[in-house]
């Protein structure tokens, strides 16, 4: 969810003054921003544990488990597990790879499919759709295109 980052809120004003009514009284119910942030963070963590449960390499690990430092180093600091993975909504016909590609290790990702389908095409034409559960990108892995 895009307002679950803190840059979404910074430099926001208000277009309008807004007011009570001069005639009657009001009742509210607020939520500070930050409140409401660190919900927003923790569903989105939630979300992305429970993918998580369903990625063939960590699917029969404990939510526990993914608290657990990683051995990725990021800001001098070991990563926790769950901050490695990411969830992404990605438009209609995205292209994931371009056939005969080689990604660097570096900037190549193992990706699984949570939702939607994805055509795998040869020379345009579709040969196989993946669903639910697909792995994509381990060829990267293995140094093949």
């Amino acid at each position: 969810c895009h307002m679950a980052k803190p840059d979404f809120w910074e430099g926001r004003c208000h277009e309008r003054t807004w007011a009570a009514a001069d005639d009657h009284h009001v009742d509210a119910l607020f939520l500070s921003v930050e409140d409401l942030m660190r919900v927003l963070q923790l569903q989105l963590l939630e979300e992305r544990i429970a993918a998580m449960q369903l990625f063939p390499p960590t699917k029969d690990w404990q939510e526990v488990d993914f608290h657990a430092p990683s051995r990725v180093k990021r800001q001098g600091c070991k990563a926790l597990l769950h901050e490695l993975f990411t969830i992404r909504k990605l438009p209609r016909q995205h292209i994931f790879f371009r056939q005969g590609e080689l990604l660097q290790t570096d900037v190549a990702q193992v990706m699984m499919l949570i939702s939607g389908h994805v055509q795998l095409r040869s020379k345009s034409v579709i040969v196989n759709t993946l669903a639910q559960g697909a792995m994509m990108g381990e060829e990267s892995l293995r140094g093949e295109p």
